[in-house]
């Protein structure tokens, strides 16, 4: 922070406590800043300082009072308009709320009365690149270098500018200048000259890195990092002796490492040749005794009879060795259908020896005495057959090794696994419980045990399971959250979901989105360290790492997750239970009355007492984490979040995010065109369907969006002549006019006709454009269910969906419903997904996934409700028919109890 300068000049005396209160800041002391704001104040002639009124309102905030640190620095804006002091404390104002650009505009503004700060200039330059406004970020680190260019950060970071945005001759050229100014050989420089050359290769500057690692390779300490990069330049330059000798020498360093062997193997050109490759991990193996490395990949890229040969000389080593690793070894040869064929057959002719003659050949001139080599053969055939899809192989090779050895926890663990493939999640909870019993310190099986149990429904007793190795005194899920436990928050979250908990799920989706807002903004720190401790390689891959940050598997499930449930609080809204005063009697109504206005008072005092205890949590936690500076969030309300008031605008805070870093996914574009059809944004749907069509024109939810595209069109219209143009354009190459939707949709079915997904779609097609009936479409789908290629998923998913009524095909009888069972029940005699749930048994009812909409009270006062109101009272029990055409073919998008076991 730069000290006091404006037209507002302080007395002398007041001009010292100025910059004593500047340092206090600057060391955190803020006790002892307040008490000087206090003394200056005090003088009449300064009550009126506007940056002494800012720095007021900057200490306000670092201790937590936001509200009134923002109303003293606009205090402090009003009386100084021209004070650079008072436009930067603004900028770390807005910063600490995460406003970045605002703050940038307040630092702008602040270099215009002060353009050679080097403060303001320090934290500007930090956030143009945390928001990637990396020309910006360029023009102020050359102004920072210009005025200071002894410091050797602001080199670095000129040259990080010009190298994140690829002009790398200059990025090269000022560390070159950087060199000749750094005298000192230690790890920095070290790390220096190989962020250097990292950029020389980037720039395909081959011949010169060559020549840079060569000239000083004496100063290089990390020679791994050294010999790795010398093999990289030295492929791309083809030379063949230099990179296989390097390559030997990676080996030797790290015999483990099989990146290392498929480098040699490609540079020697052994896998041309089988007797080539024979020798060459001959060599290895007897190089390498102690290490498997060599021996499995020598099984992965042998081929007939020395395959056969190797395999079989692997496998007998591992299994009379107890390899509980062995299936998870082999499973890249599963890609090789003759390899498959071979291993099954080998493994196979091993149990039915070992079983009868005690040997794994009759050839064999000993026996094999131990016990454990059956065991370990029947486990790997209990995983080898749930991997080709033939569960009850699998269940009876992992029933018969559990009877030979019932406390192994491996088995238990793989008898899991196979019974979540079946669709029984009751069946693996139970075998993953037992499991944890028998090894309670394992956090492995732990954590295991409670992701099947929150795939089960059974959220207490998985919290239960996870508190064995959370923070005592502390709350388990809260805890849980703290610590960024995303696989939990994820299963949670879809578990309350399939339990009709709407509230508690989008809480927990809400708290993921955090979390990765959270690792976002968790890169800020580093724009200043890392440009000062030189870990300038690791900095850059940080700042290519967050760019993707939004597009890992976590967020894109809660994402998906939570923009479902908006949509379906969109086309089920809350219904309201109607009271008719007009049938209460005097009495009634005013004790009816009374109570209501005794809890409304009861209800907001207690709202305020939870606000209050709510805040001082917050700021308590946030000063014993020394975070008091960071933004508050809103409290997440369950009850509130299942009832937003623009459920849509809520799904496009978890949309934006995936259309920016998922687009290349099409659940993605299926998603926001379900979005922007609820919204009636009609080019956003077309944009949706377009890159959609893009990724994956055959997929069979895009066909049915296609025609509620084209219906929409039909039954709304389009009165502006440029969007019907536009839509005319860009539609005539894949979506079909209304006229010839018929033999559209006949042609998609007739394309796919082995395909179970696309012939419910192409049934649901026939449904909404009303040429069949809901329970002719059903009665089709269980009819043709056996003779058409589907998986497990796809069949509970349309099964829930039939089940809740919430499909496009509206509520199903319940005798089809019951045919539809039996269909999906014989296909997958082992699944125990498609049992019918009797209503008179449940707690709740169910929509997607057993939503049930909340009822609240509305009085119709004095019975004197408009017909209009009656009629929308009653048209509200009715909203599942009148929208069922305005819902996507669910299939793709219910979350079932049976959806989680893929």
């Amino acid at each position: 922070m730069s000290s006091s300068s404006s037209s507002q000049t302080l007395p002398p005396k007041e001009n010292a406590l100025f910059k004593k209160l500047m340092k206090s800041c600057e060391q955190k002391q803020y006790k002892i800043g307040l008490k000087l704001v206090k003394q200056i104040l005090s003088n009449p002639t300064c009550s009126e300082h506007g940056e002494t009124i800012a720095m007021k309102g900057l200490i306000f905030s670092c201790i937590g009072k936001k509200t009134e640190a923002r109303e003293l620095v606009k205090q402090g804006l009003l009386f100084n308009l021209k004070s650079h002091v008072c436009w930067h404390v603004s900028g770390l104002i807005e910063r600490s709320d995460r406003n970045y650009e605002k703050a940038i505009k307040c630092y702008i503004n602040a270099l215009k009365w002060d353009k050679e700060n080097l403060q303001i200039l320090r934290d500007l330059s930090m956030l143009q690149v945390h928001i990637r406004d990396l020309s910006a970020f360029k023009e102020t680190r050359y102004t920072l270098l210009r005025l200071r260019p002894s410091h050797r950060v602001n080199w670095i970071a000129y040259a990080i500018a010009h190298h994140l945005l690829k002009e790398y001759d200059v990025a090269i050229k000022l560390l070159d200048q950087l060199r000749i100014m750094d005298t000192e050989r230690n790890f920095e420089y070290s790390e220096l000259l190989l962020y250097q050359n990292s950029i020389l290769q980037e720039a395909g500057y081959v011949d010169e890195a060559i020549a840079h690692l060569n000239d000083n390779s004496a100063h290089i300490l990390d020679k791994l990092a050294l010999s790795e990069y010398r093999l990289l330049l030295f492929r791309l330059k083809e030379d063949k002796g230099n990179s296989v000798s390097l390559s030997r020498n990676l080996v030797m360093r790290n015999p483990d490492n099989p990146v290392y062997y498929h480098q040699l193997i490609q540079l020697t050109g052994a896998d041309k040749d089988q007797s080539v490759l024979l020798e060459f991990f001959s060599q290895m193996k007897t190089l390498y005794p102690r290490y498997d490395t060599p021996r499995r990949l020598e099984i992965q890229y042998l081929k007939n009879d020395q395959f056969v040969s190797a395999l079989d000389t692997y496998l007998r080593k591992a299994f009379t060795k107890g390899l509980p690793a062995l299936f998870r070894n082999l499973k890249s040869l599963y890609d090789d259908n003759e390899k498959v064929a071979v291993i099954e057959s080998m493994v196979l002719t091993y149990h039915n020896n070992l079983q009868t003659i005690n040997k794994f050949h009759e050839a064999d001139s000993m026996t094999d005495d131990s016990p454990t080599t059956f065991l370990w053969v029947l486990h790997y055939l209990a995983q080898h057959f749930d991997h080709m899809g033939d569960q009850q192989k699998a269940l009876d090779f992992v029933n018969q090794a559990i009877e030979h050895t019932p406390t192994l926890l491996e088995l238990l663990l793989v008898k899991a696994k196979i019974l979540k493939h079946c669709g029984d999640i009751e069946g693996a909870c139970e075998a993953l419980v037992e499991c944890q019993s028998l090894d309670t310190a394992d956090r492995y099986i732990n954590c295991k045990c409670s992701k099947y149990l929150l795939r089960g429904n059974r959220i207490e007793e998985a919290v239960d399971m996870c508190s064995k190795f959370t923070r005592e005194g502390q709350e388990v899920v809260e805890n849980l959250n703290e610590m960024q436990c995303l696989w939990f928050l994820s299963e949670t979250a879809a578990a309350y979901r399939r339990k009709g908990n709407l509230g508690e799920s989008l809480k927990k989706c809400h708290q993921v989105l955090r979390h990765f807002d959270e690792i976002w903004e968790g890169q800020f720190d580093f724009h200043a360290y890392s440009m000062r401790k030189m870990t300038l390689r690791a900095y850059v891959q940080l700042l290519k790492l967050e760019d993707k940050i939004y597009e890992q598997r976590f967020f894109f499930r809660v994402a998906q997750l939570a923009i479902q449930t908006y949509i379906h609080i969109f086309d089920n809204p809350h219904k309201e239970e109607v009271i008719d005063e007009s049938k209460l009697t005097m009495g009634e109504l005013r004790k009816l009355r009374k109570k209501q206005e005794r809890e409304a008072k009861r209800a907001e005092e207690q709202k305020r007492k939870e606000e209050e205890e709510k805040q001082k949590q917050i700021q308590k936690q946030r000063k014993e984490d020394g975070d008091a500076e960071g933004p508050t969030f809103a409290e997440l309300i369950p009850s509130q979040l299942e009832k937003p008031e623009n459920p849509l605008q809520e799904a496009e805070t978890f949309l934006k995010p995936l259309l920016t870093y998922g687009d290349q996914y099409i659940a993605t574009h299926l998603l926001a065109f379900e979005v922007y059809y609820r919204k009636g944004r009609v080019l956003l749907m077309l944009r949706a369907l377009k890159r959609a069509h893009s990724l994956e024109p055959d997929n069979a939810q895009l066909h049915t969006c296609f025609v509620k595209f084209v219906l929409y069109l039909e039954s709304c219209g389009e009165t502006d002549e440029v969007v019907r143009q536009v839509i005319s354009n860009q539609s005539d190459a894949f979506i079909p006019s209304r006229d010839e939707l018929r033999s559209f949709n006949d042609r998609f079915v007739e394309t796919h006709k082995t395909s179970y997904p696309h012939l419910v779609s192409g049934l649901i097609v026939k449904f909404l454009m009303k040429e069949e009936s809901s329970d002719d479409v059903v009665k089709k789908i269980a009819s043709f269910l056996p003779e058409k290629s589907s998986s497990l998923k796809e069949c509970v998913e349309l099964f829930s969906s039939l089940e809740h009524g919430t499909s496009p095909l509206g509520v199903v009888d319940a005798s089809t419903l019951a045919q539809v069972s039996e269909a999906f029940q014989s296909k997958y005699p082992l699944s125990k997904c498609f049992t019918i749930c009797d209503p008179s048994n449940e707690t709740t009812t169910p929509a997607i996934n057993g939503t049930k909409a909340a009822a609240t009270t509305k009085i119709v006062q004095n019975g004197c409700a408009s017909e209009s109101e009656k009629l929308s009272l009653k048209n509200e029990t009715t909203t599942g028919d009148t929208k069922e055409n305005h819902k996507g073919v669910d299939m793709h998008q219910t979350l079932s109890n049976g959806a989680a076991l893929v």
